[in-house]
């Protein structure tokens, strides 16, 4: 049974959770400064064995830098509750067999995930479909929940393209426009930056909590 984690940033309050039980839908959203993530069910990774520090590949597929930064701070998050967190290009990996759970990100243009974060699912699916995955995506230029809802669709698209995968839990994170690094005509939008840097450290924080009692080395 999976279970709907809601997570809205309310201004001057900050990141906080619902129960399913209390808005039992995802994405959510309706003002700008909310985000959703759905969880499976939130115990912890099980993989049995004895405990030790585990690895964690933080796979980034991103065209103007912003979906890399939201890696980097979920890696320091990770690494703050005792994983050894990598921050790797998507287009570069090539053993995530050597980690014990992936987090994967990617940019949403144009109504499609980053065609890197999908490859690296169809590229290394066997493996992966044998591990923790999480994965997010950046895509809404604010938090309406039109706008979310748009950016879910593209996300689910691309996962069921490779639907050995099945993450631990989806996240879609507002995204960035810069004009200074866009050709005209999109160059002449205004500038803007929808990411909730709350709720994104809320997501990582709760996946170091499920891999914190998760042996190294169980899923390789």
């Amino acid at each position: 049974m999976r279970r709907i984690l809601i997570v809205r940033a309310t201004p001057g309050l900050g990141a906080h959770a619902q129960s399913a039980a209390e808005k039992p839908q995802w994405p959510i959203g309706g003002s700008a400064d909310a985000a959703g993530h759905r969880d499976a069910d939130d115990g912890g990774v099980d993989t049995g064995g004895e405990h030790e520090t585990s690895r964690v590949l933080v796979a980034c597929a991103t065209k103007k830098g912003s979906t890399r930064e939201v890696a980097e701070t979920i890696a320091d998050v990770l690494r703050g509750q005792g994983s050894d967190a990598d921050v790797v290009e998507a287009g570069a990996v090539d053993a995530p067999d050597s980690y014990d759970a992936v987090v994967l990100g990617g940019a949403i243009y144009m109504g499609r995930w980053h065609r890197d974060a999908l490859r690296l699912l169809e590229r290394h699916r066997k493996t992966l479909a044998g591990m923790p995955v999480f994965v997010f995506g950046m895509g809404p230029r604010t938090l309406a929940e039109d706008e979310v809802a748009g950016s879910r669709l593209a996300l689910d698209i691309a996962l069921a393209k490779v639907p050995e995968v099945e993450p631990l839990s989806l996240a879609i994170f507002g995204g960035v426009v810069d004009p200074a690094k866009l050709r005209f005509p999109f160059s002449r939008m205004p500038a803007s930056d929808a990411r909730d840097w709350h709720a994104i450290r809320d997501w990582a924080d709760a996946i170091g909590s499920r891999l914190a009692g998760a042996p190294a080395g169980a899923a390789r």
